[in-house]
């Protein structure tokens, strides 16, 4: 398998009482201790780019959880902003995933984990969503070196290619673009 968006599919939220936000990976191993099943890879749609009409679409490294039954569900809720350092966020009653077994997690020789690059598709073919695609790409290079600011800088120009405003993940603490490990007390 591989990225292919004629695989998206709709998948039901399921809530646990030990779900952390932005931490995809340690939820779903909790719940594959607890409940059975496995661990299923792919890309998750975002609504991290916000305008009127949209000309890309951004789906971000994922993993839910996969039942003994064979049922996607996800786990994780979305981290919507973060203000004082207080993480708000939602769980969705739905999602829309792109299951994709070849999106594996990287493991470093070190035995800390990174997750894939996002993936972006143009939803309107033209010069705009393909800038605006390079630009996300650029933003995204610069949050796997850990540079929160570059990122920045890059999304700021997006928004600006792109008509809208695009929110920076590094902004969100979002941390799996650089190295981390699946320890209980650390999430990704």
């Amino acid at each position: 398998m591989s990225f292919d968006i004629k695989r998206a599919t709709q998948i039901k939220a399921l809530h646990t009482e030990f779900s952390e936000p932005a931490s995809c990976y340690l939820n779903i191993r909790k719940q594959v201790q607890k409940r059975g099943g496995r661990t299923a890879f792919g890309w998750l749609k975002t609504d991290v780019i916000f305008w009127e009409r949209p000309k890309i679409q951004t789906w971000i490294h994922h993993c839910v959880w996969e039942s003994p039954e064979g049922k996607l569900f996800e786990l994780t809720p979305f981290v919507q902003k973060v203000i004082d350092d207080s993480i708000i966020a939602t769980l969705s009653d739905t999602s829309i995933f792109i299951p994709d077994d070849d999106a594996q997690l990287i493991k470093h020789p070190d035995g800390r984990f990174q997750s894939l690059t996002p993936q972006y598709t143009a939803i309107v073919n033209s010069e705009e969503a393909e800038k605006g695609i390079e630009c996300m790409k650029a933003a995204d290079k610069k949050l796997r070196q850990g540079d929160v600011r570059g990122e920045a800088y890059w999304c700021e120009r997006a928004s600006q290619v792109l008509g809208g405003w695009i929110q920076p993940l590094g902004e969100l603490g979002v941390k799996t673009m650089t190295p981390f490990t699946l320890d209980d007390d650390e999430g990704n």
